[in-house]
Order: C-alpha cells, then sequence, then structure tokens
C-alpha cells in the first residue's frame, strides 16, 4: 500500500506536468490563431485570453496533482490499517501459543492427579520414615524439645 500511494504521487506528478505542457500548446495554439487574424497577441482581449487559459490550466494541473495525494492518502491509511491488524494477528498468535502451552500443562496435571498418578507420585515413593513423619504431629515441640 505504501508502494501504491508513492506511485499515486508519482503519476500525479506526471500527469500534471504533461497537462501543463497541454495548456502550454493551447496556449500556442491561441497566439497562432490571434496573429493570423491580424491581432496583436500580447495586448488586450488577446493577452487576457492567454492569461485566462494559463491560470485555468494551473488550476487544473493542481487539481490532479491533490487528487493523486488523496489517492495516496488513501493507500497510507490502508497501508496503517494492515500494520495495525498484523500486529494484532501477531500477539494473537503468541496468546494463543501461551494458552496452548499452559492449557496442556494444566490438563496433564489434573489427568495425572485424577488417574492417581500425583498420589502415586507423592504417596508410594515415600519411605516409611517420611510418611510416618509426615503424618505424626505429636513427636516434635516447636522449642525444640520431644514431647513423652
Amino acid at each position: 500500500m505504501n508502494n501504491a500511494a508513492n506511485d499515486s504521487i508519482a503519476r500525479g506528478n506526471i500527469e500534471a506536468d504533461t497537462y501543463r505542457q497541454k495548456v502550454a500548446g493551447l496556449i500556442g495554439t491561441q497566439r497562432a490563431a490571434q496573429a493570423a487574424n491580424g491581432g496583436v497577441v500580447d495586448n488586450d482581449t488577446n493577452a487576457l485570453l492567454q492569461q485566462d487559459t494559463a491560470q485555468f490550466g494551473e488550476l487544473d494541473a493542481l487539481t490532479i496533482s491533490n487528487n493523486a495525494a488523496r489517492e495516496a492518502y488513501g493507500y497510507r491509511v490502508q497501508a496503517n490499517a494492515a500494520n495495525e491488524n498484523a500486529a494484532r494477528t501477531v500477539q494473537a498468535g503468541k496468546n494463543a501459543f501461551t494458552s496452548s502451552l499452559l492449557g496442556g500443562v494444566i490438563s496433564g496435571i489434573g489427568g495425572m492427579y485424577s488417574s492417581g498418578g500425583l498420589g502415586n507420585l507423592f504417596g508410594s515413593a515415600q519411605g516409611a520414615g517420611t510418611k510416618a513423619a509426615l503424618s505424626i504431629n505429636q513427636g516434635v515441640n516447636t522449642t525444640g524439645g520431644a514431647y513423652a
């Protein structure tokens, strides 16, 4: 879209310059016709006619350039929207990856827990002394001494 915008500006400038050349040719044709009819080309009405043609020709050339600039602006707006959409899509992909990864881990842990895998991991893997220590609260005093 940015390339299209730049191309639009370039085409507009070329079209405006081409139009200016046509207007210059039209003024030359006017001058030739005025001279052929015996008029003085740089005086009075003849000069005003040429001046009006030049002014309106320049106005048209500026309109061509302005239209190209408007077209370029539209392309740039589209380019910005596409870039923002792409950034949101990338972020959504990252979020989906993270959610999928965390969801898989949580699902795996839940599956292990429901099948008894976690119970076996923490239950049967312990020795008899560890089980006894974890299940007996009466044998240790918090001041460091043992209960009788």
